[in-house]
């Protein structure tokens, strides 16, 4: 899970109490401002273009996977999600992504028989997910030099929580997986253990990059952890500041049954 060095990021996804009492303490250190955000699903090779410039000015050439995403957008209308300022802004400031795999392709990533750039390749159309459906974390990346990374990481983080939470409430989730491949990604996963676990299992033998696994049996707490965080007052910033542009459109793609609100 790519995830940049983002001080705010180690506290917003642990269980309540940490977070809570975080923001009581510094809470005030991060500069909200009243200006309307914008995410949304890329779709086209020029906004795709922009973000490979985002995670290549993040990650050193060893790090990345190629362009693999081309793969997951044709593949996934709604699998890499920007935040930008503005609704006609095409400036991202950063983005996140999760994915649908299959049960061959989550249970080949979670015994270590399966890369990052695999498991991208192998990604299917939310179309596809008719019965038990699999998530596959591929994360958050902030772009560098970003004016103010702090807020940046925070509204990111929030909008993968928002979009995590629809498509629980929308599929039946049997698994999530994903691995962290800096400092700060791996403390979310630590800070997540009664959801995530890791049996010893890494990436291409790097310690760091340990894979992390939310079982059918975690799912509920995982569910709980994110319904606590959604429930507190810190997301009433995002609400305020950040409107998710295509969320009916997504919605319809994982429950066609779903009525614009």
């Amino acid at each position: 899970m790519d995830i940049t060095s983002l001080e705010l990021i180690k506290h917003l996804v642990n269980p309540l109490k940490k977070l809570l009492n975080y923001v009581k303490n510094y809470g005030k250190q991060i500069p909200f401002e009243k200006k309307e955000y914008t995410s949304f699903f890329i779709n086209n090779n020029l906004a795709l273009e922009k973000v490979y410039e985002i995670r290549d000015s993040v990650f050193s050439e060893s790090e990345i996977s190629g362009r693999s995403y081309d793969y997951m957008i044709k593949t996934n209308r709604f699998a890499i999600k920007v935040l930008s300022k503005s609704k006609k802004s095409d400036d991202f400031l950063g983005y996140s992504s999760i994915i649908p795999i299959n049960t061959n392709t989550f249970n080949g990533f979670i015994r270590g028989e399966k890369s990052h750039k695999q498991v991208i390749k192998e990604s299917i159309n939310w179309s596809e997910c008719s019965g038990e459906t699999y998530l596959y974390l591929v994360g958050i990346v902030v772009k560098k030099g970003d004016w103010n990374p702090l807020l940046t990481g925070y509204y990111l983080l929030t909008d993968m929580a928002v979009y995590l939470d629809k498509i629980m409430q929308n599929k039946k989730i049997s698994g999530v997986c994903g691995y962290p491949s800096t400092k700060e990604g791996k403390n979310i996963f630590e800070n997540m253990s009664s959801a995530f676990y890791n049996d010893g299992k890494v990436i291409d033998g790097i310690p760091l990059q340990k894979i992390y696994v939310c079982d059918k049996n975690r799912i509920p707490i995982l569910k709980n952890e994110i319904k606590e965080f959604l429930d507190s007052k810190l997301f009433e910033k995002y609400k305020e500041n950040v409107m998710w542009k295509d969320k009916f459109l997504f919605l319809q793609s994982i429950n066609p049954g779903t009525i614009n609100p």
